[in-house]
């Protein structure tokens, strides 16, 4: 009998003992140790950082959610691990979690985007006065666009006569900024409200929202005027009396849209294109390479007469600059309304670009934020490349991007001019190729990251 007891006394400290190590070097302060070690190594990849930045995942709790909402502060930390430790924060169901989330996210001095996306992701119908202040009172649009979507989310709780007809308001002012007009535009296209209508009509054909209304009259009427702008105003003027719109369901709207593209076509944009693609946004810049490489089959030649029909078929209601590397700058004004005198000055410029020298973008990309997004609220930026970054150091394209990209929320088409159509006559080095193919990869990253689109053409 004693020695069952002994044997069972020595087993039950071993397990005590095996469950105290198990239990340290499953907390969270181990796995933060893990965490911090991967990401402040210069040796780890950004994919490892990621998967270590996703241990934190299984501590759904206030430890775990702080030293994210820290990451996601932290001015110096990746854009893309920002992104990670948002989708983490976002997935946090704990109420020590939510609890911080919302304690941090209403102090001024803390809140940035990712943040307020972590709380949005709670859809809290008490966030409503919170959200309707921020859209009143931040001085980041960007913010103010996310609260505009987050404000939409809540359904029935967001939608007071005010704030639709504010939302009205800011779908029409063309100098509002765009990520403000797009949010506000998706919310409306999701209220099944008579007077959204006429706003839609009005804004068909808008480089802006041209798309997003077409889209928002078909899914709330089901009717076939599709892009025909006197079509809808005959129909509202004198055949929608009595009407009262209803929202789709995914499943009939894409059905519908579908016929309807194939049948009409996309209908949107001036009928100007880039590289084969109809040119999208209102207040454009183009980033165009012109490095010595550039000079090979023709590229030249051929940006030359993109830009040039581009540039010929603006009329003024758009807005657009050109930036060129290495050279930079536009002679004159860097950006302005598409009027016959900036079309006559970027027809000069485009008529004197000459490939040479260097391929620094990410100049380009710093030129372009500090000098010309800013000042001039541009929603679109057309990269243009067919080479590697000569400039980039060992920051990734993407992360430079996002970082710059953060407050304005741009969106990139990015365009890459391959080899795999003219295999060189002495075979690339494989380092080089696998630069090039990363450099790919990269411009491909920035245009899903900002809602862009991404292709290659020979």
């Amino acid at each position: 009998m004693r020695a069952h007891a002994v044997v069972l006394i020595i087993l039950s400290t071993a397990l005590f003992s095996f469950g105290l190590c198990q239990d340290e070097s499953d907390t969270w302060e181990a796995k933060e140790a893990e965490i911090k070690k991967v990401l402040r190594s210069s040796k780890a990849s950004l994919e490892e950082k990621q998967e270590a930045l996703s241990l934190a995942s299984e501590f759904d709790g206030e430890d775990a959610a702080r030293y994210l909402v820290q990451l996601i502060g932290t001015k110096s930390f990746s854009p893309t691990l920002k992104k990670k430790a948002t989708e983490i924060l976002s997935a946090f169901t704990s109420r020590d979690a939510l609890d911080l989330i919302k304690e941090q996210v209403n102090s001024p001095e803390k809140l940035n985007r990712h943040l307020l996306a972590a709380f949005l992701a709670r859809r809290d119908p008490d966030s409503r006065v919170f959200l309707l202040n921020l859209v009143n009172d931040e001085k980041s649009p960007r913010i103010r666009a996310l609260a505009v979507e987050g404000i939409s989310q809540l359904g029935a709780e967001g939608n007071s006569a005010g704030y639709l007809e504010a939302l009205r308001q800011w779908v029409r002012d063309k100098d509002e900024f765009h990520g403000i007009r797009r949010s506000a535009a998706n919310a409306l296209a999701g209220i099944p409200e008579r007077n959204n209508i006429p706003v839609f009509i009005e804004m068909l054909g808008d480089p802006l929202l041209g798309e997003q209304s077409r889209d928002a009259l078909l899914r709330m009427t089901g009717l076939d005027h599709w892009t025909d702008k006197e079509g809808w105003k005959d129909w509202w003027e004198n055949d929608s009396h009595g009407f009262e719109p209803t929202i789709l369901s995914d499943e009939a709207f894409l059905a519908k849209r579908k016929a309807m593209i194939e049948e009409y076509g996309n209908g949107i944009g001036f009928g100007g294109e880039f590289y084969g693609r109809k040119l999208e946004g209102r207040k454009i810049v183009f980033i165009l390479d012109a490095s010595g490489s550039m000079i090979l089959n023709d590229r030249m030649t051929r940006l030359k007469s993109e830009m040039e029909a581009i540039i010929e078929n603006m009329t003024d209601d758009y807005h657009f600059g050109i930036v060129c590397f290495p050279h930079m700058r536009v002679p004159g004004r860097d950006y302005a309304q598409a009027k016959e005198r900036h079309r006559e000055r970027s027809m000069e410029l485009v008529s004197k670009m000459a490939a040479v020298g260097d391929t620094p973008m990410v100049a380009a990309l710093e030129y372009t934020f500090k000098k010309v997004v800013p000042r001039n609220k541009v929603d679109t930026i057309y990269l243009l490349s067919d080479g590697v970054p000569s400039d980039l150091g060992n920051e990734s394209l993407p992360d430079l991007v996002l970082g710059l990209n953060e407050e304005f929320g741009v969106r990139f088409h990015t365009v890459y001019i391959s080899d795999d159509g003219d295999p060189p006559e002495v075979p690339l080095p494989p380092e080089l190729l696998e630069r090039i193919d990363s450099a790919k990869e990269a411009m491909r990253i920035v245009a899903e990251e900002s809602g862009g689109t991404f292709w290659t053409v020979p």
